[in-house]
């Protein structure tokens, strides 16, 4: 979402614009399922902390401070109505494999390897899963994603380091690489 648009968005609905709030879920509501998803709540799980998360953010809307990305308030709000809460742990979906690529994409990545995200979900411990993902498949910065998990941006970087690692040590590298880096 254009940032202009958004402030503009929260602005209204901090005046009590239901119209301007629904806009603002219908732009995150996706990603920030896919976020619950992948920390291993079933659809079900995902659906009801999506909706929680909203509510939250409608009530304390006036608390929202501009100097962060409202998606960030978002992921923070998100994690804390998930960890407050016992859910049914699920696979992670394939719909989930790569996020940002097209149909072709993802087919011809699935010829010549696994995905990547369901192998790391499996080798890597929870919170080093969740930094790999919000880095790669949410595209946030370490800061953001320091803010989102409650952590200090130093374990973030650390964590981050470690997570590439630990599944470079567990896999074989050049079946991860585009094939376009594998023949130069």
């Amino acid at each position: 979402m254009i940032p202009e648009v958004e402030r503009d968005l929260i602005r209204r609905a901090r005046s009590g614009s239901l119209d301007a709030f629904d806009a603002l879920m219908r732009a995150h509501q996706d990603r920030l399922y896919r976020f619950v998803l992948v920390r291993g709540a079933s659809s079900a799980d995902a659906q009801d902390i999506v909706q929680d998360t909203f509510l939250a953010a409608w009530r304390y809307l006036d608390g929202y401070r501009e100097r962060w990305r409202f998606s960030t308030w978002l992921y923070t709000i998100a994690r804390r109505q998930a960890s407050g809460r016992r859910m049914d742990h699920a696979e992670l979906p394939e719909s989930l494999v790569d996020p940002g690529d097209g149909p072709d994409q993802a087919a011809s990545a699935g010829q010549r390897r696994e995905n990547i995200w369901p192998v790391a979900r499996k080798l890597l411990p929870s919170d080093w899963f969740g930094v790999l993902w919000l880095y790669y498949a949410e595209d946030r910065k370490t800061g953001e994603i320091a803010r989102i998990l409650g952590r200090s941006a130093a374990w973030v970087k650390v964590t981050l380091h470690r997570s590439r690692k630990r599944l470079a040590e567990l896999i074989d590298a050049a079946d991860w690489l585009p094939e376009e880096v594998v023949s130069k």
